[in-house]
């Protein structure tokens, strides 16, 4: 790994993998950037001041995932069901 930016980004790629049996590529990256950028998101919650949690559609699925404003980049993403529905409530 070249520097944290880079290791970030594996990581997510990792998490997508194992938690949702999804592979991502390049594009998949530039278009998860692109929703955020554009506001076709979901906001969830905040976690401080440059982390976000949203729910960011990929492939035409909607998908919880832990955002870095800072660095422009997803961080990881969550288990869908009992950890989202956790959230949810928190919110309510």
């Amino acid at each position: 790994m070249k520097n944290k930016s880079a290791a970030v980004v594996r990581h997510f790629k990792q998490r997508m993998q194992q938690r949702h049996g999804v592979k991502l590529t390049d594009n998949d990256m530039v278009n998860i950037n692109k929703a955020v950028e554009d506001g076709n998101s979901y906001f969830i919650e905040l976690q401080s001041r440059r982390v976000v949690v949203l729910d960011i559609p990929i492939r035409g699925k909607m998908f919880r995932v832990v955002y870095d404003l800072n660095r422009k980049a997803p961080i990881t993403t969550l288990y869908p069901g009992k950890e989202a529905l956790l959230c949810l409530k928190r919110l309510l």
